[in-house]
């Protein structure tokens, strides 16, 4: 396959998703495509949408989970804090990590990755 074979199907698959989203009340992500000559492997990442609209996802369940293990606060989940001019909201907890284990969004959409650290002093301060 070709490279871009494999960007149009994603293109075409992110819109496909949204009426299985719709069926089945749920956030459904294309993750990484993998490809070769004949083939392509890809990741779906499908979570819960709760009845408030927020997304029960694993990364935000471990941080329910494991927010007091790593010093933090479960409640901190969807709250915002200011880094370097910007504002995040912090989206879960990736257990594996070793050094960036907070998952936060910014206010345009991108994903970032903070130490806990960080993450219990800035909000600490708030």
């Amino acid at each position: 396959m070709e490279r871009d074979t494999v960007v149009a199907m994603r293109a075409y698959l992110e819109v496909a998703l949204q009426g299985f989203e719709e069926h089945f009340g749920v956030q459904a992500d294309v993750g990484k495509i993998s490809y070769g000559d004949s083939h392509a492997d890809i990741k779906l990442k499908v979570s819960q949408v709760n009845v408030d609209g927020t997304v029960e996802s694993k990364e935000a369940v471990n941080f329910k989970k494991y927010a007091n293990v790593y010093g933090l606060r479960p409640e901190w989940l969807g709250k915002e804090f200011k880094h370097q001019g910007k504002v995040f909201v912090i989206t879960g907890i990736n257990t594996r990590a070793r050094k960036f284990r907070v998952q936060a969004t910014s206010t345009d959409g991108v994903g970032y990755k903070f130490p806990q650290e960080l993450i219990k002093r800035l909000m600490e301060t708030v």
